[in-house]
């Protein structure tokens, strides 16, 4: 990584803890992990069913939607971000209510476990379950003061973070529309997994599909900004290739989350062919010799037609 690459990195990367202490809860006895309103839970279930039952021009129904897998919920069933198995019944619970569609329930069973009685890597696979299931219900600032709870409680560093909640931290911000900390969360993934793996892959899905709802008026700024990144400024790269290609414009935003979107969040403006005049054809063809007869017979249909 470059020396600029590094400062605009840590550059963002400082804002994230600064933001924190200051942006999460006020109160420093709240537990964002461990306190939730159930009402809230079931009503926010409903209205993601709502949503997505009104939305047809997605192409999803509501059971499609809720029983696919988001981009970053890459964890396996009933084991922890490493691997290993975790026998506690909240979280098997919960990881077999993920797979039905029932989020707002799963995050119930989660925040029943009580945090004093994980490993460290129980503990943070739970954290990463909470906030995962928080952005899948379309809460991005939930989400994102779970992980920043458990950054500041833990007193983690920036390289203590793990490319699975970095991966979160990328499709978090993005969804929130901070497009800068969300390309350098995803950027600094690609690099920890070395260009290569599930999660590498993911953090170029995110940045891509995450680009495609940059309004034009915004692109070039971003794309400036990260000149010097070569992740980023591969993806928007990508992605300005593929508008001028397609002649695709994005004047309006979208409210639907950037991972669902593909096109449909953007005022999509296709070059159409000028028909009001006449087109030409230019064919080459044999006149004379051995093949001379054949050329000047398709000749003459061409004319005619």
């Amino acid at each position: 990584m470059s020396k600029k690459e590094n400062y605009k990195f840590k550059k963002y990367l400082a804002l994230f803890f600064c933001s924190i202490l200051t942006a999460c809860y006020q109160s420093s006895s709240y537990d964002p992990v461990t306190t939730g309103s159930r009402y809230d839970l079931e009503r926010k279930d409903r209205v993601v069913s709502g949503r997505l039952a009104g939305d047809m021009s997605s192409g999803l129904t509501v059971s499609q939607s809720l029983t696919q897998k988001m981009p970053w919920e890459i964890w396996t069933d009933g084991r922890d971000l490493g691997g290993q198995p975790i026998a506690i019944t909240e979280v098997l619970k919960g990881d077999a209510l993920i797979n039905e569609g029932q989020r707002a329930r799963a995050l119930e069973e989660y925040r029943r476990v009580k945090l004093g009685t994980l490993t460290e890597n129980q503990r943070a696979a739970l954290v990463y379950r909470i906030a995962s299931t928080e952005l899948a219900l379309d809460r991005p600032k939930k989400a994102l003061s779970v992980l920043g709870w458990y950054v500041e409680k833990g007193n983690l560093n920036v390289d203590q973070i793990d490319p699975f909640t970095g991966l979160l931290l990328g499709y978090a911000y993005g969804r929130d529309k901070d497009y800068n900390q969300s390309f350098a969360w995803f950027s600094r993934i690609n690099r920890m997994d070395a260009g290569q793996g599930g999660v590498s892959d993911a953090a170029k899905s995110g940045a891509g599909l995450l680009a495609r709802t940059i309004l034009d008026d915004n692109f070039q700024q971003l794309t400036n900004e990260w000149g010097n990144d070569i992740f980023v400024h591969q993806i928007l790269g990508q992605e300005k290739m593929r508008r001028a290609k397609s002649g695709i414009r994005v004047s309006t935003e979208s409210n639907m989350p950037f991972w669902q979107t593909q096109d449909l969040s953007v005022e999509a403006v296709k070059y159409s062919p000028d028909t009001s005049k006449p087109r030409k054809v230019l064919v080459l063809l044999p006149l004379t010799g051995q093949y001379g007869s054949l050329g000047q017979s398709t000749k003459k249909g061409i004319e005619l037609a």
